[in-house]
């Protein structure tokens, strides 16, 4: 027997016919919220549309303001920013003019996620130390540990991993007592990435794996996503690029079903970078131009910064030279704006190694210098320990004798076997000696034993060019 549909509830659906104290815009908000956690973004922001449009008829202003963060949450999600922070800066206006506290935070955590999601790490931490104030001024617990988390995720992509760890344990601290496990989540799986980028595979991987289960029991799509492809980049970091690529696929499939532009930017490029270290360059090159015609579709700088970076390793690759130095340089402009110090960096370092192969030693020099400068600020050892090799390095060329004395005297210092690899690696590229390229090779092909890591095969094909005339592939332009 055919069920039969109460006559309002079709018009609580759209709010059309009923006086504005009827109108369940309530219910409609919380169901919002199930809405964005399960993925229907479009269905989300059709509701939020018609509550605005309701809102804006009626007479009690604080109602628009609500539904226009609500709106902007849900275009956020989608990519589309611009129109977000519009929103977000009209409620923001509103409850600064009324002198509403709980409503500026709401209003400036959402215009501070803009900005993070853009790359924009000055303007979304000015927001988020608004928010903090007004947290701590309301005695909210639940708004200083979002707050927290906020903070915490802009020292993360800043590369200062202590500062990150500091906040995300006092997020916790304040999150205990709650049952927030969406939040809970978020701050479990970016202590993940902290563990993943200081070199601690096994914790990085519990943290990773106990988020995706939190996400999971949510049914919230986007952390799943999120968790999936941080598990994609901890197989990548070990090497195990199908594995990586096969996690990638899946982050891509659940963005493309969201709608969620950012992650499937993202994905595109963590793609590219997997492809490009099994040699599949020209489906790197294919990643690479996605994930930059969606990152400049949403003025996402890092995104861009990032895969400027990638495509720099790719030129590079395929021994073309100018053009790596090229996107290495556009690369280091952007990360430099927005104190991206960790990715400024990396690609000073990779400036700074591709300068040496091109005999530009003046550009070694000062790209070593200061990416070495950085590496001990932000405590990247691995990157600080390269930069002495590279240094070392150049000393040789200007003087041989006591600058392969420089190297070998660092061999003394190599804790780990790639450093050994890459000292040796300089030492042949300075001597000539036989005997310095069969200890980088024999070095090299260990290390790919246990992780076939693209850096070492890269190391392995440009020994091979010089000792046994191998050449690398070639791709065209980009």
């Amino acid at each position: 027997m055919k069920s039969k549909t109460p006559k309002n509830v079709g018009l609580w659906e759209t709010g059309q016919g009923l006086h504005s104290e009827f109108h369940p815009r309530g219910l409609l908000a919380r169901k919002v919220s199930v809405l964005e956690i399960v993925g229907r973004w479009a269905e989300a922001e059709k509701i939020c549309r018609a509550n605005l449009d309701w809102t804006r008829s009626n007479p009690d202003r604080s109602l628009q303001a609500e539904d226009q963060n609500s709106l902007g949450n849900i275009l956020r999600l989608q990519g589309c920013y611009d129109q977000a922070l519009d929103l977000f800066q009209e409620a923001y206006r509103y409850y600064r003019g009324c002198g509403d506290p709980s409503g500026l935070w709401t209003s400036l955590v959402n215009m501070g996620s803009v900005h993070f999601n853009q790359g924009k790490y000055p303007e979304a931490m000015d927001c988020y130390q608004q928010c903090a104030e007004l947290a701590q001024g309301q005695n909210d617990r639940q708004k200083q540990a979002k707050t927290y988390l906020m903070m915490g995720n802009v020292f993360l992509y800043q590369g200062e991993y202590s500062r990150a760890v500091g906040l995300y344990q006092k997020s916790l601290e304040a999150f205990s007592g709650t049952d927030d496990r969406m939040n809970i989540s978020s701050v479990t799986v970016n202590l993940g990435l902290v563990h993943m980028e200081l070199g601690d595979v096994p914790r990085a991987r519990e943290y990773f794996q106990q988020g995706l289960a939190l996400h999971g029991s949510l049914g919230n799509k986007r952390g799943i996503s999120n968790a999936i492809g941080n598990l994609g980049l901890l197989y990548m970091n070990q090497g195990d690029y199908p594995q990586a690529l096969e996690h990638f696929r899946k982050q891509e499939a659940i963005s493309r079903e969201l709608g969620d532009r950012r992650n499937l930017g993202i994905s595109a490029g963590n793609m590219g970078i997997a492809l490009m270290s099994l040699g599949d360059y020209p489906g790197a090159r294919d990643c690479y131009r996605q994930s930059l015609e969606i990152a400049r579709e949403m003025d996402d700088q890092e995104s861009i910064a990032i895969t400027m970076g990638s495509l720099g390793e790719l030129h590079r690759k395929c021994q073309d030279y100018p053009g790596a130095r090229q996107h290495y340089l556009r690369a280091v402009e952007i990360a430099r704006q927005l104190n991206l110090r960790y990715y400024l960096c990396t690609y000073l370092y990779s400036m700074a190694d591709l300068a040496l192969a091109r005999g530009d030693f003046p550009e070694t020099e000062s790209c070593s210098q200061e990416a070495f400068g950085l590496a001990q600020e932000i405590d990247l050892a691995e990157i600080a320990f390269r930069c002495r090799v590279l240094q070392a390095a150049l000393a040789a060329a200007g003087n041989r004798e006591p600058g392969l004395a420089r190297l070998e005297g660092l061999l003394e210092e190599a804790r780990e076997p790639a450093q050994s690899a890459e000292i040796f690696f300089h030492l042949y590229r300075c001597s000539g000696e036989k005997r310095h390229c069969d200890e980088a090779l024999a070095r090299y092909r260990a290390l790919i034993e246990v992780s076939p890591k693209s850096e070492y095969q890269s190391r392995l094909a440009e020994l091979g060019d010089e000792a046994v005339g191998t050449k690398s592939n070639m791709l065209g332009g980009t």
